[in-house]
């Protein structure tokens, strides 16, 4: 759903500004494959020996940005055949996952319900980017936040660790110079800057946490959250619970329309009118910074991977994708959709699956590649 600023419009960082030669495309678009191969100097870093952009086994790869909740998951017969279909085509696709849960989340998720592996997150509907690598040297690079409280004062957000994943946090800076904190467990030592323009000296993984950090950076000029809600209070909805809000994004529940609307015209009078309102399921409403989005984020790490509009695949099942599934894209709606996607109709680049929850992004994905489903 449209939000009072539009973010199909909106001007975003250069996804490689400052990473130096060889810093862009081909460094990372083949994260998600590394099975045995090691093309790059990151173990996992490659397809195969000398696989990199456009060359998957000879075959052109395909970057598949997914919503998680009721479009992966829902049906846990569906998510099977989903991972195995992404493991028969793993030289084939480069599996995102996009959600308005944050990344730290959304981690969590593919562990308990065993997805298919993730190249990057796209947390906080659009608000942290996240790159993530398999095995005993994997690690979570998360756009670290402090979640604010009513009055503004933020608090760390915590998330969970796992015996496979090293967590990497970027610390938001309250004010410039804060890079001391850039280095979490796992990482002391390695160098890790929060500065983009440093990223081209790094190893490619701590390159990664640049690129976070980048998105990162160019929405948090942008965004307040205490204005935010100075500007909604006494408005017939609640916050949801603290696990939720960032700094760079404010949830709600709320289960009217009309409220919506209300909301809309509180920040327009507060000069806050450029702010992402977001409302998806009938009852979630995210306020994001201008230019926030999970299209916005699609759009910045597709650059930075290096995939043209053509080989991008977009799947969704509410209102919170809409933006991505029509921002150029090659689109999947899932079967099992909200209403609040029914006037989106198939054509030339978006796709309406007859497939519930996985099965249609596998459907949809078949239909957009030629690939085949698993037997």
């Amino acid at each position: 759903m449209a939000g009072v600023g539009d973010s199909t419009g909106s001007t975003v960082p250069e996804a490689t500004a400052g990473l130096g030669a060889g810093a862009g495309a081909s460094a990372d678009a083949g994260d998600t494959t590394g099975a045995g191969s090691g093309a790059g100097a990151d173990a996992g870093a490659g397809a195969g020996a000398g696989a990199g952009e456009g060359e998957h086994s000879g075959r052109t790869p395909w970057l598949v940005i997914s919503d998680v909740d009721q479009t992966v998951l829902g049906d846990d017969g569906a998510v099977v055949r989903l991972k195995a279909f992404a493991e028969a085509h793993r030289r084939d696709v480069t599996f995102v996952y996009s959600s308005g849960r944050l990344v730290d989340n959304v981690l969590g998720c593919i562990h308990a319900h065993d997805m298919p592996h993730a190249a990057w997150i796209i947390g906080g509907v659009g608000t942290e980017i996240a790159r993530c690598e398999p095995g005993a040297a994997a690690r979570r690079i998360v756009a670290a936040r402090k979640a604010p409280t009513k009055g503004g004062a933020g608090q760390d957000a915590a998330g969970p660790t796992d015996s496979t994943t090293q967590a990497v946090r970027v610390r938001e800076a309250a004010a410039a110079g804060d890079a001391g904190d850039a280095g979490d467990a796992g990482d002391a030592g390695n160098g890790v800057s929060t500065t983009p323009a440093h990223a081209s000296s790094l190893p490619d993984a701590d390159r990664s946490v640049a690129v976070c950090d980048a998105w990162s950076q160019h929405l948090r000029g942008t965004y307040d959250a205490a204005a935010v809600h100075a500007a909604l209070d006494g408005l017939d909805m609640s916050l949801q619970p603290p696990c939720c809000q960032t700094s760079l994004k404010t949830s709600y529940h709320c289960y009217s329309a009309s409220v919506v609307a209300q909301a809309r015209e509180r920040l327009r009078g507060a000069g806050l009118g450029d702010h992402q309102v977001v409302y998806s399921s009938g009852q979630d409403l995210d306020i994001l910074p201008a230019g926030a989005s999970k299209a916005g984020a699609a759009r910045f790490l597709a650059s930075h991977l290096g995939y043209d509009a053509d080989h991008v695949i977009c799947c969704g099942d509410s209102g919170n994708d809409e933006a991505m599934l029509t921002d150029g894209w090659l689109g999947v709606i899932v079967g099992n959709a909200m209403p609040e996607l029914d006037h989106l109709r198939s054509g030339d680049r978006l796709y309406r699956a007859s497939g519930r929850f996985a099965d249609g992004v596998v459907e949809g994905i078949c239909k957009w590649t030629g690939l085949s489903p698993p037997a």
